[in-house]
């Protein structure tokens, strides 16, 4: 199934596709957690990947293996330890914010486009996860890990028709005053949409589907 970020995953081959790779590339390092958790997803563990604490913290399932390599800060990863490592592939995520042109002289640098607003963060995350399963040469996996998913949504939907919801808000705790509210645009806004959900938030949200707020704004949500 996927997890609170795994439904986002999935890569694209920028300027590469899966036939450049004589072999599935094995050595690969994440510049970011959602690429993590999609090699997770699909049974490829990744070298290294950037603030581990952070995921450890944040993102916890699918759990990364203690021998896991340390990147360093997600904003500016250790360059010295990504070419020790010696990678076949860099996994990053478009929009991140760091310029991943300056990792193509280590190994070819694929991103995770799932807010370019070529499409809504649902659908390109199925898309893109096949994508990522021809790479690897494991398209049954990343197939069934799609229908998988898609399933559970609909189980959902099927569920809740018998058991009606008022309007939902979906929050992250961001510190001990703010607060991360998903709507419009993110892949919550997405599953709510599939399922018949009525998103409580109608604020505005970035470019990845999210506002941070102070907790005193939910008092005005009802």
């Amino acid at each position: 199934m996927f997890t609170r970020r795994t439904l986002l995953g999935g890569l694209a081959a920028s300027a590469f596709a899966p036939a450049a790779f004589a072999a599935p590339p094995r050595r690969i390092v994440c510049l970011e957690w959602t690429s993590a958790e999609m090699f997770m997803s699909l049974g490829v563990q990744p070298l290294a990947v950037a603030d581990l604490k952070g995921y450890r913290d944040w993102v916890a399932a699918p759990a990364l293996p203690l021998s896991t390599f340390d990147l360093g800060a997600r904003g500016e990863p250790n360059l010295e330890v990504i070419s020790a490592l010696r990678p076949d592939l860099i996994a990053g995520a478009y929009g991140y914010g760091i310029d991943e042109t300056m990792f193509a002289r280590f190994a070819p640098v694929f991103s995770v486009p799932f807010y370019d607003g070529k499409s809504t963060p649902l659908a390109q995350a199925a898309a893109e996860t096949v994508k990522l399963g021809a790479l690897l040469r494991r398209e049954e996996e990343a197939r069934e890990h799609v229908s998988q998913a898609m399933r559970t949504i609909d189980d959902t939907r099927d569920a809740l028709r018998t058991r009606p919801a008022g309007p939902i808000v979906i929050v992250s705790m961001f510190d001990d005053r703010h607060v991360r509210v998903y709507g419009r645009g993110s892949l919550f806004q997405d599953v709510f949409d599939r399922i018949g959900l009525v998103n409580a938030w109608t604020g505005g949200t970035s470019d990845w589907g999210f506002s941070t707020v102070g907790i005193d704004a939910l008092t005005a949500i009802g």
